[in-house]
C-alpha cells in the first residue's frame, strides 16, 4: 500500500553544500561512529576516542544504536549521494529464523534503513551501501570519502578532508588552545600511551592522578575528554 505522506524534500542537503564548495561530485559519504567498528577488532594507534571505560549490560544495543540509528540519523540529509553504512552482527532472532528456514531474508536494519531513506524525495535520496567491513568499500578513480570521524580502519581511502587534520579539528584540547573565543580552561594531559592503557595497574594510577586534579577544582566546572564522540566524554561536575 502505498503512503500518503508526502515525499520529504529538503531545503538544503550535504550533497549541496559539497556543491557549493566546489568538491567534486565523486564523494562518497562513510558514516561509522567510532567503538562500533566490531569488524576491526585491531586496537586503534593512530585515531584514539573517549568511550565508555566501565562495563555496561546493553552493550550489544549499544552498538546496534550507534552503528544504525546514528548512521541513519547522518545521511537522511545527505542527498543523492553514495552513503556507506556497516553492517550488523545477526542477532539471536536472525540467527534462529535462518538456521529455521534456511532461506537468506533481507537483513531487517537494511530493510529499515531503506524503509526511512524511501521517505524522501527521489531527487535527494542518498544511495545506500551496505559492508560488512572497511575493505569491501570500493571507490572509482578519483574518488575520495568524506567522514564524520577519522579512524585507523579507514586510511588507507583518500579523504576529502586530510584525517589528520580532521582529527586535530575535533579536538577539545586544541580548540581551548586556538585563537577561537572559548571559557577559561585548564589542560590536563594524561601521560600513558594508548597501548599502556592495556594495563590495568597503568591505568589505575593515572586515574587516580587525572581525578585528583579534578577534586581539587573549584565547583562547579564541566570536564571533557579531549577526543569523544557521539556525546561521550563531557560531564557537568
Amino acid at each position: 500500500m502505498a503512503s500518503s505522506i508526502p515525499p520529504i524534500v529538503f531545503d538544503t542537503t550535504l550533497q549541496d553544500l559539497y556543491h557549493h564548495e566546489g568538491t567534486p561530485e565523486n564523494l562518497m559519504l562513510v558514516f561509522a561512529s567510532p567503538g562500533t567498528m566490531k569488524s576491526c577488532p585491531t586496537f586503534p594507534e593512530k585515531f584514539c576516542y573517549h568511550s565508555p571505560g566501565c562495563p555496561f549490560e546493553d552493550g550489544e544495543i549499544l552498538v546496534r544504536e550507534d552503528t544504525q540509528l546514528i548512521s541513519q540519523m547522518s545521511n537522511f540529509m545527505a542527498g543523492k549521494i553514495p552513503v556507506i553504512m556497516f553492517d550488523l552482527d545477526p542477532d539471536v532472532n536472525e540467527r534462529q529464523r535462518q538456521e529455521r528456514t534456511n532461506v537468506d531474508f533481507p537483513r531487517p536494519h537494511q530493510a529499515d534503513a531503506y524503509r526511512t531513506s524511501s521517505s524522501i524525495c527521489p531527487q535527494q535520496r542518498p544511495d545506500l551501501q551496505f559492508v560488512s567491513a572497511p575493505s569491501e568499500i570500493k571507490t572509482q578513480p578519483g574518488q575520495c570519502i568524506a567522514v564524520k570521524f577519522p579512524m585507523d580502519s579507514l586510511c588507507a581511502f583518500p579523504h576529502l578532508v586530510d584525517a589528520e587534520t580532521h582529527f586535530s579539528l575535533l579536538s577539545k584540547r586544541n580548540l581551548s588552545l586556538s585563537s577561537l573565543p572559548t571559557p577559561p580552561t585548564k589542560i590536563i594531559d594524561t601521560s600513558i600511551t594508548p597501548e599502556e592503557t592495556k594495563d590495568e595497574g597503568l591505568v589505575n594510577i593515572e586515574t587516580g592522578r587525572l581525578l585528583s586534579c579534578a577534586r581539587e577544582h573549584d565547583l562547579p566546572f564541566v570536564l571533557k575528554m579531549s577526543q569523544s564522540a557521539a556525546g561521550y566524554g563531557t560531564f557537568t561536575v
